[in-house]
């Protein structure tokens, strides 16, 4: 079962980048001890410290150009839409991460306040502004998280950390309720996961609701990579787990004889290349799956490449 939300630097009693360390003072008129790396290396010692000082100095010179090419961006993206006289809410999502990078220290919640004003199940501002709420001891920010986590289930243990950490000595008994809703989602996300992993033969299949970009990328791929492949049909695979995700079978016919040999080589050879989603590559002859007929059948599913 997975671990409850990890302790952070915050809640250890201390850290060992917190502690002060104090060197020993060496005896008066004690030589000093020679260290192990001079003794290892001798001569050699000086040259290698200083390949080493011009490997950091180029590291961090790297570094310091990007974040300045960064903050530049920065400053001519928030300049451009300070300039537009009305801001759709994802530009004005971009102008308070422009401003949080170009200033650390920036109060965002006037913006925030504006943005949720505008569009009030904006997930990433609803995060930001109950984590900024809670950090100023204002309990206001459960609410927020707790609106993001009915909005975007995936940021369930994100959310239920942020409250766990503000009750946590104010309020232990609601603190331990996120910790349990943090397991939980813990538990279902893992459950999905290993479902995800397997297609077995008694998935639920229903037809696909990818776009025609999309099902015409995965055409392409079967018409160049797809040489023994006779009929191919797309459908959508609904976890047990989670009706709201799945993932998608693409199940094919192989024609003349030897198909088992035929449909390795057509998943080996279409595999290679990139899906628009994540795909499990299915030869209907198979024996764990040709029960898959029957339901493409059932769903009246029409194939999306036929030679």
């Amino acid at each position: 079962m997975p671990v409850p939300p990890p302790v952070t630097s915050a809640t250890r009693p201390f850290s060992r980048s917190g502690r002060k360390i104090t060197p020993r003072r060496p005896r008066a008129g004690a030589a000093p001890a020679r260290g192990a790396a001079e003794a290892w290396l001798g001569a050699s010692l000086p040259a290698i410290q200083a390949e080493f000082d011009q490997a950091w100095q180029a590291h961090a010179g790297d570094y310091w150009e990007q974040r300045h090419q960064h903050l530049e961006e920065c400053r001519t993206g928030l300049a451009e839409l300070q300039a537009k006289a009305e801001l759709t809410p994802d530009e004005r999502w971009q102008a308070i991460k422009y401003t949080r990078d170009l200033d650390p220290a920036a109060d965002l919640m006037p913006q925030l306040n504006e943005l949720l004003g505008v569009q009030p199940d904006h997930a990433s501002a609803l995060h930001r502004r109950g984590l900024i709420l809670l950090a100023r001891c204002d309990e206001a920010g459960i609410a927020d998280l707790e609106r993001l986590m009915e909005r975007d289930p995936e940021a369930t243990r994100d959310a239920c950390e942020a409250a766990w950490q503000y009750y946590r000595e104010r309020d232990p008994e609601r603190a331990e309720q996120y910790r349990a809703r943090w397991i939980a989602r813990a538990d279902h996300e893992e459950e999905v996961a290993d479902e995800l992993r397997t297609l077995p033969a008694d998935a639920t299949l229903e037809p696909h609701n990818l776009d025609d970009a999309a099902v015409a990328q995965i055409r392409e791929i079967v018409e160049r990579y797809g040489k023994h492949v006779k009929r191919a049909y797309l459908l959508r695979r609904v976890l047990k787990a989670d009706s709201a995700q799945g993932d998608y079978v693409l199940a094919f016919e192989t024609a003349g004889l030897r198909q088992a040999e035929k449909g390795r080589e057509t998943i080996k050879a279409m595999a290679a290349h990139k899906f628009p989603e994540a795909t499990f590559l299915v030869p209907l002859a198979s024996k764990n799956y040709k029960i898959f007929r029957y339901r493409i059948d059932e769903l009246c599913i029409e194939p999306i490449y036929a030679r």
